[in-house]
């Protein structure tokens, strides 16, 4: 007569402990994103905060933002897309090299990123460059060069860690059965990559919409046309008009929770479901 199948014994105790720490992980971090709202509501006024918002200035700041920052998102997942996938795939010589090479604008700081951006177009290609394709130095083409370069080494990161967790035997079985290269990559390796894929695209606008080392230092910190939202709070805060620097971080804040949210919602078809 067959024994019955004993039920695994759960520890409640170190169950219950691991959840509770979980919570209070969460809970530390929303408070403290909390109270760094709060301490910057404190510094703006309600009045100055309209003020700030129905000026041309501002209006100009948070149009130039976000069709840099959304510029600079698709050309490095347009770029990015096929460089992950090449260093999760392809296995050459030096691939560990190419793979580390790829990290280094990471560690740079972005004012170091925006340095050297800047030397390359005092050079005589690059001063070629300029004077006869795209001016980039104290330009608005710059601004979207240097969110680019922040960007694109975070962006081929988080996509390789995508296409390294799906497993490469499903593209070799789609090519028994006829499939070639690229509709193997198609059909088997972006749908299940598609949430990673999301992700990446996320992460990578929010962190050019928030960008300002690399911005500053290849096209200027001057109020006008090459003046994005990250850099109108340094010249507000330059100037010491704290409120409005105050109020600008609030729109920068408010901006970003919006666009990343519709972001996730528009490209993300399981949380669709989830809300709908």
């Amino acid at each position: 007569m067959s024994q019955p199948l004993q039920q695994p014994v759960v520890r409640r105790g170190r169950k219950d402990l691991f959840r509770v720490m979980a919570t209070v992980a969460i809970v530390v971090v929303v408070a403290y994103i909390g109270l760094l709202v709060a301490t910057n509501m404190s510094l703006l006024g309600t009045a100055s905060f309209s003020e700030l918002m129905a000026t041309e200035r501002t209006l100009g700041a948070i149009v130039l933002s976000l069709a840099m920052a959304l510029g600079a998102t698709v050309i490095a997942m347009v770029i990015g897309v096929p460089a992950a996938y090449a260093l999760s795939r392809l296995r050459v010589p030096g691939r560990v090299v190419f793979d580390t090479l790829v990290d280094v604008p990471i560690a740079l700081s972005p004012i170091a990123l925006g340095i050297i951006i800047v030397a390359m177009f005092s050079t005589g290609p690059g001063r070629l460059v300029e004077a006869n394709v795209l001016a980039f130095t104290y330009a608005v083409p710059g601004i979207l060069l240097a969110q680019l370069t922040v960007v694109c080494a975070l962006t081929i990161r988080l996509l390789k860690t995508a296409f390294d967790d799906v497993p490469p035997r499903l593209e070799v079985v789609a090519r028994t059965l006829g499939s070639t290269r690229w509709r193997a990559f198609r059909r088997v390796t972006l749908p299940l990559a598609r949430r990673a894929l999301f992700t990446a695209f996320v992460i990578s606008f929010a962190r050019a919409f928030g960008e300002f080392g690399a911005t500053v230092t290849v096209a200027g910190a001057a109020p006008g046309p090459r003046e994005t939202l990250p850099v109108g709070i340094f010249l507000r805060f330059s100037s010491l008009e704290i409120s409005k620097a105050a109020g600008l971080i609030a729109l920068t804040m408010l901006l970003a929770f919006v666009f990343i949210l519709v972001l996730r919602v528009v490209t993300s078809p399981d949380l669709r479901r989830e809300l709908s």
